[in-house]
Protein backbone atom coordinates (compact mmCIF):
# COMPACT_ATOMS: atom_id res chain seq x y z
CA UNK A 1 0.00 0.00 0.00
CA UNK A 2 1.32 3.27 -0.76
CA UNK A 3 0.89 6.22 1.19
CA UNK A 4 0.34 9.52 0.40
CA UNK A 5 1.04 12.71 2.44
CA UNK A 6 -1.39 15.82 1.35
CA UNK A 7 0.18 18.70 2.18
CA UNK A 8 -1.72 22.30 2.02
CA UNK A 9 0.08 25.26 0.65
CA UNK A 10 -1.20 28.44 1.14
CA UNK A 11 -0.59 31.10 -1.21
CA UNK A 12 -0.56 34.62 0.14
CA UNK A 13 -1.17 37.49 -2.46
CA UNK A 14 -0.40 41.24 -2.12
CA UNK A 15 -2.83 43.62 -3.81
CA UNK A 16 -0.98 47.10 -4.11
CA UNK A 17 -2.81 49.81 -4.89
CA UNK A 18 -1.31 52.72 -6.06
CA UNK A 19 -2.28 55.81 -3.89
CA UNK A 20 -3.12 59.79 -4.87
CA UNK A 21 -1.69 62.21 -3.15
CA UNK A 22 -3.43 64.57 -1.18
CA UNK A 23 -2.93 68.12 -0.89
CA UNK A 24 -1.99 68.74 3.01
CA UNK A 25 -1.47 72.64 3.53
CA UNK A 26 -3.15 75.62 1.83
CA UNK A 27 -2.07 79.15 1.42
CA UNK A 28 -3.59 82.25 1.29
CA UNK A 29 -7.44 83.94 0.78
CA UNK A 30 -8.92 87.02 2.72
CA UNK A 31 -10.90 89.95 0.90
CA UNK A 32 -10.72 91.69 -2.37
CA UNK A 33 -12.22 94.68 -3.22
CA UNK A 34 -12.38 96.20 -5.92
CA UNK A 35 -13.63 99.82 -7.42
CA UNK A 36 -15.54 99.45 -11.16
CA UNK A 37 -16.42 101.87 -13.42
CA UNK A 38 -18.99 101.03 -16.88
CA UNK A 39 -18.93 103.53 -19.32
CA UNK A 40 -21.26 105.32 -20.85
CA UNK A 41 -21.26 103.88 -23.81
CA UNK A 42 -21.96 100.83 -22.02
CA UNK A 43 -24.68 102.18 -19.43
CA UNK A 44 -27.70 100.28 -20.73
CA UNK A 45 -25.97 97.79 -22.73
CA UNK A 46 -27.58 94.62 -24.09
CA UNK A 47 -27.94 91.60 -21.90
CA UNK A 48 -25.17 89.09 -21.34
CA UNK A 49 -22.65 92.05 -23.37
CA UNK A 50 -19.38 92.37 -21.32
CA UNK A 51 -18.80 95.84 -20.18
CA UNK A 52 -15.67 95.54 -18.25
CA UNK A 53 -12.65 93.63 -18.47
CA UNK A 54 -12.20 90.54 -16.42
CA UNK A 55 -10.56 90.96 -13.02
CA UNK A 56 -8.58 88.66 -10.69
CA UNK A 57 -9.09 87.87 -7.16
CA UNK A 58 -5.93 87.17 -5.79
CA UNK A 59 -3.26 88.74 -4.34
CA UNK A 60 0.83 88.99 -3.94
CA UNK A 61 2.71 90.75 -6.60
CA UNK A 62 2.73 87.53 -8.56
CA UNK A 63 -0.92 87.16 -8.56
CA UNK A 64 -1.28 83.72 -6.95
CA UNK A 65 -0.64 83.36 -3.49
CA UNK A 66 -4.35 81.64 -3.14
CA UNK A 67 -3.08 77.97 -3.52
CA UNK A 68 -3.02 74.17 -1.91
CA UNK A 69 0.47 72.73 -0.94
CA UNK A 70 1.87 69.26 -0.91
CA UNK A 71 -0.34 67.85 -3.49
CA UNK A 72 0.86 64.76 -5.74
CA UNK A 73 3.13 66.34 -8.26
CA UNK A 74 1.68 63.94 -11.14
CA UNK A 75 -2.42 63.81 -10.92
CA UNK A 76 -5.12 66.13 -11.57
CA UNK A 77 -6.22 67.02 -8.24
CA UNK A 78 -10.51 68.06 -8.17
CA UNK A 79 -11.15 71.36 -6.90
CA UNK A 80 -14.75 72.44 -5.50
CA UNK A 81 -15.98 76.03 -4.51
CA UNK A 82 -18.92 77.36 -3.30
CA UNK A 83 -20.10 80.60 -3.53
CA UNK A 84 -22.22 82.70 -0.38
CA UNK A 85 -24.10 85.35 -1.02
CA UNK A 86 -27.31 87.53 -1.56
CA UNK A 87 -26.66 87.63 -5.68
CA UNK A 88 -29.38 86.80 -7.31
CA UNK A 89 -29.60 84.69 -10.05
CA UNK A 90 -31.10 86.80 -13.52
CA UNK A 91 -30.16 85.00 -16.84
CA UNK A 92 -28.18 82.64 -18.38
CA UNK A 93 -25.56 84.25 -20.61
CA UNK A 94 -22.67 83.57 -23.55
CA UNK A 95 -19.34 85.48 -23.04
CA UNK A 96 -16.60 84.21 -25.16
CA UNK A 97 -18.19 81.37 -26.30
CA UNK A 98 -19.18 80.35 -23.32
CA UNK A 99 -22.29 80.05 -20.85
CA UNK A 100 -22.23 81.73 -17.76
CA UNK A 101 -25.07 82.62 -14.62
CA UNK A 102 -25.42 86.27 -14.36
CA UNK A 103 -26.13 87.47 -11.00
CA UNK A 104 -27.80 90.75 -9.82
CA UNK A 105 -26.88 92.55 -6.49
CA UNK A 106 -29.98 94.93 -6.67
CA UNK A 107 -32.83 94.98 -9.89
CA UNK A 108 -30.97 97.87 -11.56
CA UNK A 109 -26.98 96.95 -10.77
CA UNK A 110 -24.82 95.53 -13.65
CA UNK A 111 -24.69 91.82 -13.51
CA UNK A 112 -21.80 89.74 -12.10
CA UNK A 113 -20.54 86.70 -14.15
CA UNK A 114 -17.47 84.46 -12.25
CA UNK A 115 -14.69 82.35 -13.65
CA UNK A 116 -12.90 79.34 -11.10
CA UNK A 117 -9.45 78.85 -12.20
CA UNK A 118 -6.82 76.21 -11.24
CA UNK A 119 -3.45 75.74 -12.22
CA UNK A 120 -0.30 73.81 -11.72
CA UNK A 121 2.37 75.42 -8.90
CA UNK A 122 1.83 78.72 -7.30
CA UNK A 123 4.15 80.72 -9.84
CA UNK A 124 4.43 78.72 -13.21
CA UNK A 125 1.02 79.37 -13.91
CA UNK A 126 1.38 75.83 -15.86
CA UNK A 127 -1.63 73.85 -16.96
CA UNK A 128 -4.47 76.54 -16.24
CA UNK A 129 -8.12 75.44 -16.32
CA UNK A 130 -10.53 77.87 -16.36
CA UNK A 131 -14.29 76.71 -15.75
CA UNK A 132 -17.02 79.33 -16.31
CA UNK A 133 -19.54 78.95 -13.17
CA UNK A 134 -23.21 78.20 -13.99
CA UNK A 135 -24.11 77.60 -10.35
CA UNK A 136 -22.72 80.26 -7.74
CA UNK A 137 -23.37 77.50 -5.18
CA UNK A 138 -21.71 74.03 -6.53
CA UNK A 139 -18.34 74.66 -8.55
CA UNK A 140 -16.41 71.70 -9.54
CA UNK A 141 -13.23 72.13 -11.74
CA UNK A 142 -11.52 68.77 -12.93
CA UNK A 143 -8.13 70.72 -12.10
CA UNK A 144 -5.00 71.29 -14.19
CA UNK A 145 -3.16 68.61 -15.40
CA UNK A 146 0.60 68.63 -14.52
CA UNK A 147 3.10 68.17 -17.78
CA UNK A 148 5.47 65.27 -16.93
CA UNK A 149 8.92 66.26 -16.47
CA UNK A 150 8.45 70.05 -16.90
CA UNK A 151 8.20 72.48 -14.06
CA UNK A 152 3.74 72.03 -13.57
CA UNK A 153 5.08 68.11 -13.51
CA UNK A 154 7.71 68.90 -10.22
CA UNK A 155 5.27 71.28 -8.47
CA UNK A 156 2.84 70.37 -5.52
CA UNK A 157 1.25 73.58 -5.56
CA UNK A 158 -2.46 74.02 -6.96
CA UNK A 159 -3.60 78.11 -7.46
CA UNK A 160 -7.40 78.08 -6.77
CA UNK A 161 -8.78 81.56 -7.66
CA UNK A 162 -11.84 83.39 -9.04
CA UNK A 163 -12.08 86.23 -11.72
CA UNK A 164 -15.22 87.93 -12.66
CA UNK A 165 -16.32 90.51 -14.73
CA UNK A 166 -19.70 93.12 -15.29
CA UNK A 167 -22.26 92.03 -18.04
CA UNK A 168 -24.78 94.16 -19.23
CA UNK A 169 -28.68 93.72 -18.53
CA UNK A 170 -30.46 94.73 -21.40
CA UNK A 171 -31.64 98.17 -19.49
CA UNK A 172 -30.36 101.90 -18.30
CA UNK A 173 -27.99 100.46 -14.92
CA UNK A 174 -27.00 102.12 -12.09
CA UNK A 175 -24.17 102.33 -9.94
CA UNK A 176 -23.59 100.29 -6.71
CA UNK A 177 -22.26 101.50 -3.42
CA UNK A 178 -19.51 99.56 -1.62
CA UNK A 179 -21.02 95.99 -1.21
CA UNK A 180 -19.89 92.05 -0.02
CA UNK A 181 -20.70 90.86 -3.29
CA UNK A 182 -19.88 86.91 -2.36
CA UNK A 183 -17.74 84.89 -0.53
CA UNK A 184 -16.52 81.92 -2.42
CA UNK A 185 -14.95 79.05 -0.74
CA UNK A 186 -12.69 76.23 -2.27
CA UNK A 187 -11.19 72.83 -1.55
CA UNK A 188 -9.64 69.73 -2.53
CA UNK A 189 -12.82 67.14 -3.42
CA UNK A 190 -11.35 64.66 -0.99
CA UNK A 191 -10.56 67.06 2.02
CA UNK A 192 -13.32 69.69 2.29
CA UNK A 193 -11.76 71.06 5.48
CA UNK A 194 -8.81 72.13 3.66
CA UNK A 195 -10.51 75.34 2.49
CA UNK A 196 -9.51 78.64 1.31
CA UNK A 197 -11.95 81.55 1.51
CA UNK A 198 -12.26 84.59 -0.76
CA UNK A 199 -14.44 87.72 -0.74
CA UNK A 200 -15.21 89.86 -3.20
CA UNK A 201 -16.78 93.77 -1.68
CA UNK A 202 -17.11 95.64 -5.02
CA UNK A 203 -18.46 99.54 -5.57
CA UNK A 204 -19.62 100.38 -9.18
CA UNK A 205 -19.83 103.36 -11.03
CA UNK A 206 -22.22 103.72 -14.10
CA UNK A 207 -21.38 107.03 -15.81
CA UNK A 208 -24.63 108.16 -17.44
CA UNK A 209 -24.89 108.90 -20.90
CA UNK A 210 -25.05 112.38 -22.13
CA UNK A 211 -24.86 114.62 -24.98
CA UNK A 212 -22.91 117.37 -26.58
CA UNK A 213 -24.34 119.95 -28.79
CA UNK A 214 -21.98 121.12 -31.26
CA UNK A 215 -21.94 124.77 -32.03
CA UNK A 216 -23.68 125.88 -35.23
CA UNK A 217 -23.46 128.77 -36.84
CA UNK A 218 -26.67 129.87 -39.65
CA UNK A 219 -26.25 132.65 -41.69
CA UNK A 220 -29.69 133.73 -43.52
CA UNK A 221 -29.87 135.36 -46.94
CA UNK A 222 -30.24 139.00 -47.14
CA UNK A 223 -33.65 140.18 -47.31
CA UNK A 224 -35.33 143.43 -48.15
CA UNK A 225 -37.93 145.52 -46.21
CA UNK A 226 -40.02 144.69 -48.89
CA UNK A 227 -40.28 140.98 -48.29
CA UNK A 228 -41.57 142.18 -44.58
CA UNK A 229 -44.11 145.17 -45.03
CA UNK A 230 -46.22 144.15 -42.24
CA UNK A 231 -46.01 143.23 -39.00
CA UNK A 232 -46.18 139.50 -38.65
CA UNK A 233 -44.78 138.62 -42.01
CA UNK A 234 -42.00 136.60 -42.69
CA UNK A 235 -38.59 135.55 -44.64
CA UNK A 236 -36.05 134.20 -45.42
CA UNK A 237 -36.24 130.69 -43.54
CA UNK A 238 -33.74 128.06 -43.88
CA UNK A 239 -33.17 125.18 -42.39
CA UNK A 240 -30.60 123.72 -40.48
CA UNK A 241 -29.54 120.80 -37.49
CA UNK A 242 -27.47 121.35 -34.23
CA UNK A 243 -25.88 118.06 -34.26
CA UNK A 244 -24.98 116.42 -30.73
CA UNK A 245 -23.20 112.99 -29.97
CA UNK A 246 -24.28 111.03 -27.68
CA UNK A 247 -22.28 108.91 -25.44
CA UNK A 248 -24.74 105.87 -24.91
CA UNK A 249 -28.69 104.30 -25.04
CA UNK A 250 -31.01 104.27 -22.60
CA UNK A 251 -31.91 107.60 -21.35
CA UNK A 252 -35.27 109.70 -22.64
CA UNK A 253 -34.17 113.65 -23.24
CA UNK A 254 -35.88 116.47 -23.00
CA UNK A 255 -34.55 119.38 -25.23
CA UNK A 256 -35.07 123.47 -24.89
CA UNK A 257 -34.17 126.73 -26.58
CA UNK A 258 -32.83 128.99 -24.09
CA UNK A 259 -32.48 133.12 -25.52
CA UNK A 260 -28.91 133.32 -24.52
CA UNK A 261 -29.26 137.36 -24.61
CA UNK A 262 -32.03 137.28 -22.49
CA UNK A 263 -32.35 134.32 -20.53
CA UNK A 264 -35.65 135.32 -18.98
CA UNK A 265 -37.37 135.65 -22.74
CA UNK A 266 -40.73 133.04 -22.97
CA UNK A 267 -41.53 134.53 -26.72
CA UNK A 268 -40.62 133.77 -29.80
CA UNK A 269 -38.83 136.36 -30.45
CA UNK A 270 -35.29 136.04 -30.51
CA UNK A 271 -33.24 139.19 -28.60
CA UNK A 272 -30.80 140.88 -30.63
CA UNK A 273 -26.69 140.65 -29.84
CA UNK A 274 -25.16 143.49 -29.52
CA UNK A 275 -23.57 145.10 -32.59
CA UNK A 276 -27.19 144.20 -34.11
CA UNK A 277 -28.34 147.63 -35.82
CA UNK A 278 -32.01 146.73 -37.74
CA UNK A 279 -35.02 147.59 -36.02
CA UNK A 280 -38.53 146.29 -36.10
CA UNK A 281 -37.20 143.21 -37.41
CA UNK A 282 -36.43 139.71 -34.83
CA UNK A 283 -35.00 136.00 -35.32
CA UNK A 284 -37.31 133.38 -34.62
CA UNK A 285 -36.48 129.21 -34.44
CA UNK A 286 -38.91 127.39 -35.66
CA UNK A 287 -39.56 123.14 -35.12
CA UNK A 288 -41.77 121.46 -37.37
CA UNK A 289 -42.78 124.41 -38.77
CA UNK A 290 -44.04 126.15 -35.67
CA UNK A 291 -41.92 128.95 -33.97
CA UNK A 292 -40.14 127.35 -30.84
CA UNK A 293 -41.27 129.28 -27.33
CA UNK A 294 -37.84 130.09 -25.62
CA UNK A 295 -37.31 127.67 -22.29
CA UNK A 296 -40.34 125.44 -23.47
CA UNK A 297 -38.89 122.08 -23.85
CA UNK A 298 -40.30 119.71 -25.79
CA UNK A 299 -39.63 115.38 -25.84
CA UNK A 300 -36.47 114.55 -27.20
CA UNK A 301 -36.43 110.89 -27.56
CA UNK A 302 -34.02 108.66 -26.06
CA UNK A 303 -30.58 109.14 -26.16
CA UNK A 304 -27.79 106.72 -28.93
CA UNK A 305 -24.72 106.18 -28.71
CA UNK A 306 -23.82 108.15 -32.19
CA UNK A 307 -24.36 111.04 -33.79
CA UNK A 308 -28.14 112.47 -33.11
CA UNK A 309 -29.38 115.67 -34.67
CA UNK A 310 -31.89 118.46 -33.64
CA UNK A 311 -33.58 119.73 -37.08
CA UNK A 312 -34.69 124.06 -36.62
CA UNK A 313 -35.33 125.96 -39.00
CA UNK A 314 -34.49 129.83 -38.62
CA UNK A 315 -35.97 132.98 -39.90
CA UNK A 316 -37.04 136.89 -39.88
CA UNK A 317 -40.20 137.95 -38.43
CA UNK A 318 -41.49 141.71 -39.05
CA UNK A 319 -42.05 142.65 -34.76
CA UNK A 320 -42.92 146.22 -35.15
CA UNK A 321 -44.52 148.78 -37.59
CA UNK A 322 -41.21 151.01 -37.68
CA UNK A 323 -38.76 148.91 -39.66
CA UNK A 324 -35.05 149.91 -40.60
CA UNK A 325 -32.66 147.57 -42.14
CA UNK A 326 -28.85 146.85 -41.28
CA UNK A 327 -27.38 143.85 -39.39
CA UNK A 328 -29.51 141.98 -37.26
CA UNK A 329 -27.62 138.24 -34.76
CA UNK A 330 -28.99 136.04 -31.91
CA UNK A 331 -27.77 133.78 -29.78
CA UNK A 332 -29.45 130.58 -28.58
CA UNK A 333 -28.52 127.91 -26.33
CA UNK A 334 -29.56 124.27 -26.50
CA UNK A 335 -30.37 122.52 -23.15
CA UNK A 336 -30.53 118.70 -22.74
CA UNK A 337 -32.26 117.43 -20.03
CA UNK A 338 -32.29 113.93 -19.08
CA UNK A 339 -34.55 111.51 -16.87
Amino acid sequence: MTGFIARSIGLMFLLIVPTTWACTTRSGGGGYASNLTVRAFYAAAPLGTLITPWHSMFGGADGHTYYFGGCSSTDRIAITARGSSSLRYVAMVTVGGNQYAAYEVTPTSPLFIFDHVTEIGSLHNAGKVTTPVTDISNIRSQGATPAPGGAGGRDKERTSYFQYALVGRGHLMTGLPSTLVVNFTSYPDAYPSLNINTSLTASIDVEMPTCAPADTTVTLDDVSLGELNAVGKTSGAKDFSVRMYCSGVGRNMTISLIDANNKSNIGTELTPSAGSDAQGVRLQILRSGAPVRMGSSWNGGGTSAAYQNVDLTARYYRAAVGARPGLLGAKVTLQVDYN
